[in-house]
């Protein structure tokens, strides 16, 4: 497991690293990111089920890790997992996939999602919405969520 994965679990214990087959459905165009994966279940919810967490990528040349809350698919009888979106523009990165029901659970539409997350290399947890950097002690997905409205309710 990466270091900034392990980093990440430190403030998410509940996580679970999973193992995922990218199999991207090249015939979509880019959309909302829940999209894909229930597209994908939608006509075999008896075989497939929607499972919700997080991606987390490698440090970046800015010494940051990006953390994004993301769904993706779950086959029912063998429990193995894959994601059906495509990679944003053929940008394939390394990404570690942490199950946090949470995200899907605690969510107000299934269309929101937390703000996604990012952790310099010796520096903080932030919280990133559209106009807001928030640091973070913990992720609470709920605490999320809260940021996540309080920015829509104050830009709008």
């Amino acid at each position: 497991m990466k270091h900034e994965t392990q980093r990440f679990l430190s403030y998410r214990p509940s996580a679970k690293l999973v193992s995922v087959t990218h199999m991207p459905d090249t015939s979509t165009k880019l959309m909302c990111r829940v999209s894909y994966a229930l597209d994908f279940i939608h006509s075999k919810r008896d075989v497939y089920k929607l499972v919700s967490g997080w991606l987390v990528s490698d440090y970046q040349y800015d010494q940051t890790s990006y953390v994004m809350p993301h769904y993706w698919v779950c086959d029912i009888s063998s429990n193995s997992y894959f994601d059906t979106a495509p990679h944003p523009r053929n940008r394939v990165g390394n990404y570690d996939y942490l199950l946090d029901l949470d995200v899907f659970t605690q969510s107000i539409d299934p269309y929101y999602y937390p703000p996604f997350l990012s952790m310099e290399k010796d520096g903080p947890l932030c919280a990133h919405s559209t106009r807001t950097r928030v640091l973070l002690t913990s992720v609470d997905v709920a605490e999320l969520y809260e940021i996540l409205i309080r920015d829509i309710v104050k830009h709008y």
